[in-house]
């Protein structure tokens, strides 16, 4: 009868090693969903940094007028800071940003590019605009 009654459960020490496994398996887990979750968090920092960015340079680009120097806001969570300097050649000016988190810290993400502003003093031709030039409607011959 003794025989019988000690393989009817399980004993202490199985449990306790059952338990012991559970428990490191578990902190795995926890471990690795928590740096999945920083990672995605950081990951959507970046992308709203470089979409930041991206919008200042294309403001400079359709507005179409802009001068050389350094102008600096906040945007949501961000800091940004666009510097417009001249280059070598007439007209070609390069747009830096740079995208912080807070002022003073280095930034998370910095673009560079080249844009083209015609000098004013150029003729209507020159600069492309043509006031005597007219578009013809197409399919339409004279």
């Amino acid at each position: 009868m003794n025989t019988r009654r000690a393989e009817a459960g399980f004993s202490l020490l199985e449990v306790m090693v059952a338990v012991a496994v559970l428990a490191v398996a578990v902190t795995g887990l926890t471990r690795g969903l928590t740096t999945a979750l920083g990672s995605s968090r950081d990951s959507a920092h970046h992308t709203q940094a470089v979409l930041l960015a991206e919008n200042r340079i294309e403001f400079l680009r359709a507005d179409g007028e802009f001068s050389d120097g350094e102008t600096s806001g906040t945007e949501g969570a961000f800091t940004w800071k666009q510097t417009v300097s001249t280059t070598a050649t007439e007209g070609l000016h390069e747009i830096s940003v740079a995208i912080g988190r807070a002022a003073g810290e280095p930034p998370v993400y910095s673009l560079t590019t080249l844009l083209y502003q015609p000098p004013s003093d150029l003729p209507a031709s020159r600069s492309g605009k043509d006031p005597k030039r007219t578009r013809r409607p197409k399919g339409k011959s004279s």
